[in-house]
């Protein structure tokens, strides 16, 4: 009897210290450092990110303390869909409660041709063509045609327009729109909730 006991709690003991050790394996794995690439299942990238394909929507964000290069190709298939407010600037007014969850932080730089993901960006958000991938930018995005992000707590610049659901600070373009602003925006024509004005504008 005492032989059957000791054996179950070698066994025990055993499956324990196992179950442990793959935990840590795991957390290993879902842990990159130096520079990794997309897609891929790993959660914390700690340098430089390659994202060359999207991947699957995942469970967790994927978190991002460095560079993220975004250079998808696919990215300019889906310009084509946005092209027509690239040409012609979107003055709209968006709701910021239809916008959907992101699943990518980024804590340092993303540098894009044309981002399409939903992120949130604490730092540089700088794009080759624009940026529409209802992000929230806490610091400072700029892209030559158009930034389209859902929250900006900082600076939003862009050549063209800007149109912001949210902003907490500064927008800089030729065209500048917001459903919620707090701060100023400088333009050619700048609307916000309450009013449309040339050259600069603002709401407290």
């Amino acid at each position: 009897m005492r032989k059957i006991i000791l054996g179950l709690l070698v066994l025990v003991t055993y499956s324990c210290g196992t179950g442990k050790m793959a935990t840590k394996e795991s957390e290993q794995v879902n842990k990159k450092y130096v520079a990794w690439y997309s897609p891929s299942q790993v959660n914390d990238v700690y340098g430089m990110m390659f994202e060359v394909f999207p991947r699957e929507y995942p469970k967790e964000y994927l978190n991002i303390y460095g560079v993220d290069f975004n250079i998808c190709p696919l990215g300019a298939l889906s310009l084509m869909s946005a092209a027509p407010y690239l040409v012609i600037p979107d003055m709209e007014m968006h709701n910021y409660e239809n916008a959907e969850d992101v699943y990518k932080k980024i804590y340092g730089l993303q540098l894009a041709l044309l981002n399409f993901d939903l992120s949130i960006i604490y730092g540089l958000d700088i794009n080759a063509v624009c940026s529409l991938g209802d992000n929230k930018i806490n610091g400072i995005s700029f892209a030559p045609l158009q930034n389209r992000n859902r929250v900006v707590n900082g600076l939003s610049i862009a050549v063209l327009s800007n149109n912001d659901i949210r902003c907490r600070g500064v927008q800089i373009g030729l065209f500048n729109t917001c459903s919620d602003l707090k701060g100023f925006q400088i333009g050619l024509w700048n609307k916000n909730i309450k009013r449309s004005l040339p050259i600069i504008n603002w709401n407290f």
